[in-house]
């Protein structure tokens, strides 16, 4: 018994591969942007907080390697590029109590181009620590 044999399709799989490969790239690289919008937003939360903590406690900045709240920003936000904006500002709340603001603002840019960029902006208000208080009404 003589079996019919099919003819040779050597160049099938890797056409189907060129077709089939950008459709499973384009998710996958809107799964990579999403992870970098997302560390970089905890990366700008971070900064934002860590400005206010500096400005807000005068011990730690005593006891911190950083000479100013900007290198404190700064370098809490050393893993994005370029480096982000930030405002700075003090006030007086409801209460009657000193607080110190720090904005954050970066502009991520994806790597898919929809949407070409995105703003990160955070804001973190820290009231100002009790004994600092005393100190600079003493």
């Amino acid at each position: 018994m003589r079996t019919r044999r099919s003819p040779p399709r050597r160049g099938a799989a890797a056409v189907e591969f060129a077709l089939v490969l950008p459709l499973l790239l384009v998710p996958l690289m809107g799964v990579n942007d999403f992870a970098r919008v997302y560390r970089s937003t905890q990366v700008v939360a971070d900064s934002a907080r860590m400005g206010a903590m500096y400005l807000s406690n005068p011990d730690m900045a005593d006891n911190s390697p950083y000479a100013t709240v900007d290198a404190a920003i700064l370098a809490s936000a050393s893993d994005l590029s370029p480096p982000p904006t930030f405002t700075t500002r003090d006030g007086i709340d409801g209460t009657g109590k000193r607080y110190y603001e720090v904005t954050v603002t970066y502009t991520f840019h994806p790597v898919l181009t929809i949407p070409k960029s995105v703003t990160i902006t955070r804001t973190v208000r820290a009231r100002m620590y009790p004994a600092a208080v005393l100190e600079r009404e003493t």
